[in-house]
């Protein structure tokens, strides 16, 4: 994510940690099922 300039496309850097933050959340939910 810190790749992504977020001075240059915020749009695109917001996106990325959304997706970031919600796969480590998944990561947690599938954990709580082992």
């Amino acid at each position: 994510v810190k790749k992504i300039d977020k001075r240059k496309d915020p749009a695109l850097r917001q996106q990325a940690e959304e997706v970031q933050s919600n796969l480590a959340a998944f990561i947690e939910y599938r954990k709580s099922f082992i």
